[in-house]
């Protein structure tokens, strides 16, 4: 608080339900404008219901820091175990929302088996002398990047009128902190639809933060450690993360760059083919342990943007998915891309999300076009095309996009894709790529990109995964995640 209306004074400041709302206004005046001191607070007959987490901090969890000099769950000898659950939410919102919201979205999850870090209980909120425990204990954002790296996935509880976490800037620091895939948006009986203009009209350059050495702290994570060029490419990934959601390739990038480091490769034609111009289309075709993975990973420093195709995952299947992930990796590599997609309206946006046909016009054909405009072109590397082929081998999803392409953004894109030879009963993937992409097409084997040092790869090279993991994978393809 301010020290006109109390802060730094030993006496407790009394609230109760006739002054709780001026309490919190004058609370939040004082983050505002960086002049609150810590005081004691002392709230009387205000009904559970009605108090946000804030002042269960103060009510419950901060009188017991200053007594015991510890964290909440320390104090209370609490069950802890490695986080299951990172839950990243806003102070100024009702409690009780918080609880249900978390609680709705681990509902059917193993009880004894989940753990959820929630900052207040997990961080000592001692301020005692006006010294702030939790800012030792955070470490400069070390703690919460530790436990996010742990945890299965991040929940960003919202709440529907004012979609707080979306205005704070540790709650956008939290978000920006996790990847992509393990990020999950909490909307406890209401839908994203609710929020799109919120999330529209996040920024991380005016979002509120109480310590400035804490905004000082993360605005250096971002524009060092994440290494965006500014606040202002920052918030726009952020949009660009809740805007497609895209998929995570960092195993199959970590595997492939572990594998290209034996090899030495001869990429003066592959290179001149693909990126001298738009509408050219490199096919590398080579059977298993011949180098095709090798060569996806010479190619990387080539490409802007990179598809692993994956028959065990169904989603690596669907070319929504594929279109989302293609067009996030371009809006991070191309200003012009960003800017399309930044700009598409609201409903195009709902509609991308789940429409294939509006995805593919307004996430990638309508940006690869704006580039042909400027006489520029984007990359794409497709990762084992053979393993898209349906059930049946009548039809690739994969295949069909890049036809697609060809037809309507051929001068804005070129691409690269890996794929085994066809079997006589294999979808013609070689053929139908060549209808479209005529004299821009151009097949490669393996050899004539690996160098003379280049290691041979033995057994199943499209597996991605350990054998339990592969079992695993392909009992689940006749489920869909979303």
């Amino acid at each position: 608080m301010a020290e006109e209306d109390g802060g730094g004074k030993d006496t407790s400041l009394i609230v109760t339900s006739d002054n709780i709302e001026m309490h919190r206004d004058k609370r939040r005046a004082a983050e505002k404008t960086k002049s609150g001191k810590p005081v004691p607070v002392e709230y009387r007959d205000i009904p559970f219901e009605q108090m946000y987490t804030t002042d269960i901090v103060e009510c419950f969890v901060r009188s017991l820091a200053r007594k015991e000099h510890m964290s909440y769950a320390q104090a209370e000898n609490l069950p802890v175990s490695a986080p299951t659950y990172f839950i990243s939410h806003a102070w100024n919102s009702l409690f009780v929302d918080l609880v249900e919201s978390v609680k709705g979205a681990l509902a059917g999850a193993a009880q004894a088996d989940t753990y959820v870090w929630l900052d207040i209980f997990a961080i000592n909120q001692d301020d005692t002398d006006g010294v702030f425990s939790a800012m030792k204990e955070l470490d400069d954002g070390r703690t919460l990047a530790s436990t996010i790296a742990t945890s299965r996935a991040t929940l960003v509880v919202l709440d529907k009128d004012r979609v707080i976490p979306l205005t704070r800037l540790w709650c956008l620091y939290e978000i920006g902190s996790t990847p992509p895939q393990k990020l999950q948006l909490v909307t406890h009986g209401f839908s994203e639809n609710d929020v799109s203009q919120h999330i529209r009209n996040i920024d991380a350059e005016t979002a509120q933060c109480f310590s400035p050495a804490d905004k000082e702290m993360i605005h250096g994570e971002i524009t060092g450690k994440f290494r965006f060029a500014s606040m202002r490419h920052f918030t726009e990934e952020l949009k660009l993360r809740f805007m497609l959601r895209p998929m995570s390739y960092e195993s199959d990038l970590q595997a492939l760059r572990e594998r290209g480091q034996s090899n030495e490769y001869k990429l003066e034609e592959l290179r001149a083919h693909v990126t001298s111009t738009g509408g050219r289309l490199a096919c590398v075709v080579g059977g298993p342990g011949e180098g095709k993975s090798s060569v996806a990973a010479a190619a990387l420093d080539l490409v802007h943007a990179a598809h692993f195709c994956k028959r065990a995952d169904v989603r690596r299947q669907d070319v929504l998915e594929m279109v989302r992930s293609l067009g996030f990796q371009l809006g991070q590599q191309s200003d012009v891309v960003r800017k399309c997609l930044i700009d598409l309206d609201e409903d195009t946006a709902a509609k991308a999300l789940v429409d294939p046909d509006v995805a593919v016009n307004a996430v990638l054909v309508g940006p690869l076009k704006e580039l042909a405009k400027m006489r520029k072109h984007a990359v794409i590397l497709l990762d084992a095309l053979d393993e898209a082929d349906d059930e049946v081998h009548t039809s690739n999803a994969a295949v069909g996009l890049l036809r697609y392409l060809a037809r309507e953004a051929r001068i804005g894109v070129s691409v690269l894709v890996t794929t085994r030879p066809e079997a006589d009963r294999d979808y013609p993937r070689r053929r139908v790529l060549k209808y479209d992409w005529e004299s821009g097409m151009q097949v490669f084997e393996p050899a004539q990109v690996l160098g003379s040092k280049a290691v041979a790869v033995e057994g199943k090279e499209e597996s991605r995964l350990p054998e339990a993991w592969e079992h695993a994978m392909s009992s689940m393809q006749s489920s869909k995640v979303y």
